[in-house]
């Protein structure tokens, strides 16, 4: 075909113009970054069609309000949690409905669940007593004996450091003479005492006090027992199920809110909107922070969340589109505005 580059992208452009559309009654709407955490715009999609219908630069309830004037017959809006937009639905179209995503309210909650689980696990290591170490018995064993031998040689080299810095030689005679570097005779000649070595693990005071190496375990990755508490217990696989039970001996506290989650989830699951408000109260009352805000942010949804556990409406189509998006925008990195953008996101019109 003999044609220009501007003349084939002109061509693209009309014809990924809206022309004369179909009313949408249920609409779906949700944000995309032109660049993370700072610049966002709104993608607009017909739930019962399955298709894109457009794609606005920016998010604000402003240009949200604006289109829905531009479109009138949309009855069921289905958003996130943001504000924007729940504002501009009731400016642009005060008579639709307007439904929370499921995806979204499950998104915040595992949020907050894991910030609650970080803390739980800071409150129970410190509640930890520091135990001393026990003196040595008079008949060591093989290990014990070597752990002496070098605590004794490596003390040596201390006074061998120590000494020379009183009576005022500089760090790198000393260094030089000791055999040692340079930071080290620093740090030693700064330290309070002699620097005792930490052993990784006392596998003897384990052992008196009748624990395994795999309970006494401190430190969980929040995330990962976030998702496992979330996962019904059916799911979980042997190993997985391992880790989750050792956090909960090690940090208790983490049953109630374990119990909490699970609750809601079961309350999405199986369409039992007449919970909700009893759960917030729970929740609220519950005293984690962080899923108390959670119920708080629901409670001032509550229309929106109710119609989100009852309604089969998602922006989970959406969520798919919007990769398709992002895939498109990479390869067009640096390369075209938002015109050409829009012309290859949403579909060719005849």
């Amino acid at each position: 075909m003999k044609a220009s580059r501007d003349t084939v992208l002109r061509r693209i452009k009309q014809g990924s113009a809206p022309k004369a559309q179909a009313p949408v009654r249920v609409l779906g709407v949700d944000d995309w970054a032109w660049r993370k955490h700072q610049e966002y715009g709104t993608l607009l999609m017909d739930l019962e069609q399955r298709r894109v219908i457009d794609l606005l630069p920016v998010r604000s309830a402003t240009s949200f309000a604006d289109w829905l004037r531009q479109h009138r017959g949309v009855e069921i809006v289905a958003r996130d949690r943001c504000g924007l937009y729940a504002e501009g639905g009731h400016e642009g179209a005060p008579g639709a409905v307007q439904v929370a995503d499921r995806y979204h309210l499950m998104s915040n909650l595992s949020q907050a669940l894991e910030h609650t689980l970080q803390q739980l696990q800071i409150q129970a290591r410190a509640k930890l007593v520091p135990e001393t170490r026990p003196k040595p018995s008079p008949k060591l064993n093989l290990v014990e004996a070597r752990y002496q031998r070098c605590r004794q040689a490596r003390y040596e080299r201390y006074r061998a450091v120590v000494d020379p810095g009183r009576q005022g030689h500089t760090q790198l005679q000393i260094a030089e003479k000791v055999g040692v570097r340079a930071g080290t005779v620093a740090r030693w000649l700064n330290a309070p005492g002699f620097p005792e070595r930490r052993i990784r693990s006392d596998w003897r005071r384990d052992r008196e006090r009748g624990l395994q190496p795999a309970l006494t375990r401190t430190h969980f990755s929040a995330g990962r027992i976030a998702a496992l508490v979330l996962t019904p217990p059916r799911d979980l696989s042997a190993t997985r199920r391992t880790y989750r039970d050792s956090f909960l001996r090690f940090c208790p506290a983490a049953y109630k809110v374990r119990r909490l989650v699970l609750q809601f989830r079961t309350m999405l699951r199986w369409w039992r909107s007449g919970r909700l408000v009893p759960w917030i109260k729970m929740a609220i009352s519950s005293g984690f922070p962080r899923i108390a805000q959670f119920a708080r942010t629901l409670r001032r949804d509550l229309r929106a969340v109710k119609l989100a556990v009852t309604e089969p409406w998602s922006n989970g189509p959406l969520e798919g589109r919007i990769n398709r998006l992002k895939m498109i925008k990479r390869q067009m990195y640096e390369r075209a505005g938002f015109a050409p953008l829009k012309a290859r996101v949403l579909p060719l019109s005849a």
